[in-house]
C-alpha cells in the first residue's frame, strides 16, 4: 500500500518500520538471507520523537526553515528535532540488532546502515544543497559496516561512495560479481581513489557547480 512502501514519508513511517522488523523471522534457518529497509529517518517532515511518539499541533517544518534552506533563526531548533529523529532510527536500529542476536544469526550477519544525503543545520545556509558554507555538514554521510565475524571496530576515513557499498558486500562474502560497477571496495579507496578529492553531481539547487560542461564538481 501507499503508506506501507519503504521510503514513505508518512508519519506512521516510524511504526511501519517496527513492524516490517517483527515481519522478519527467517523463512528457512538454513538458507541466507538478504533483508532490506528504506527507513526514512532521520528526514523531514520532523515529527518523530526520540521514542517514535508523533508531535502533536506542530507544523511538519520547524520555524525558521524555508523551502530547502534556513533563515537567520530556526536552524538550532531544526536541528533538534533532526537528532530526535535520529535517536528514533537509532532505536530501530537496535531492534533490528536485538532480533539477530535472538536468532543466533547476529555473529555471521553483514549488517550494512547507511544514507544516501547529509543535512546541514547552519543560519543562511540551504538544508541539503551544496554551498560553500555548508560543506562540511552536507557532505558526510554514515556508512556502518559490520563484516561476518567482525568483533573489533575499525574506522576508514578514505574516500568513500556509496557506489562502493555493492563491491564491499561482494568482496567479504567473497562473492564474484557478475556484472562491472563503478565501485570498490572499501578497503580499496585509499589506495586506489585520490582521498582529497570529493566529487558532486551537479543540482539545480546547489549553489556550488561545476563548469560549463563538466558532470561533476572537484574539490
Amino acid at each position: 500500500g501507499e503508506l506501507d512502501r519503504p521510503g514513505a514519508l508518512e508519519p506512521s513511517r516510524y511504526a511501519d518500520a517496527g513492524e516490517w522488523e517483527a515481519s522478519q523471522a527467517p523463512r528457512d534457518p538454513d538458507r541466507p538471507q538478504l533483508r532490506f529497509h528504506h527507513v526514512v529517518l532521520p528526514h523531514t517532515p520532523w515529527v518523530v520523537t526520540d521514542d517514535g511518539d508523533l508531535y502533536r499541533g506542530v507544523a511538519s517544518r520547524p520555524t525558521g526553515a524555508f523551502g530547502l534552506g534556513w533563515t537567520d533563526t530556526g536552524a538550532a531548533l531544526g536541528n533538534q528535532r533532526h537528532i530526535l529523529q535520529l535517536q528514533a532510527a537509532d532505536r530501530l536500529l537496535g531492534d533490528v540488532l536485538d532480533g539477530l542476536e535472538d536468532e543466533g544469526r547476529f555473529d555471521d550477519a553483514m549488517i550494512v546502515v547507511t544514507a544516501d544525503h547529509g543535512n546541514a543545520f547552519i543560519s543562511g545556509e540551504p538544508e541539503r544543497a551544496l554551498a560553500e558554507g555548508n560543506m562540511e555538514q552536507i557532505m558526510w554521510t554514515p556508512l556502518l559496516i559490520k563484516e561476518p565475524a567482525q568483533t573489533t571496530p575499525v574506522v576508514d576515513d578514505s574516500n568513500v561512495m556509496s557506489i562502493d557499498i555493492v563491491p564491499t558486500i561482494a568482496a567479504a562474502l567473497g562473492v564474484e560479481m557478475p556484472w562491472e560497477v563503478d565501485g570498490i571496495p572499501v578497503g580499496e579507496a585509499a589506495a586506489e581513489r585520490d582521498d582529497d578529492t570529493k566529487l558532486f553531481q551537479s543540482n539545480e539547487n546547489n549553489r556550488l557547480r561545476p563548469p560549463d560542461g563538466e558532470p561533476v564538481l572537484e574539490i
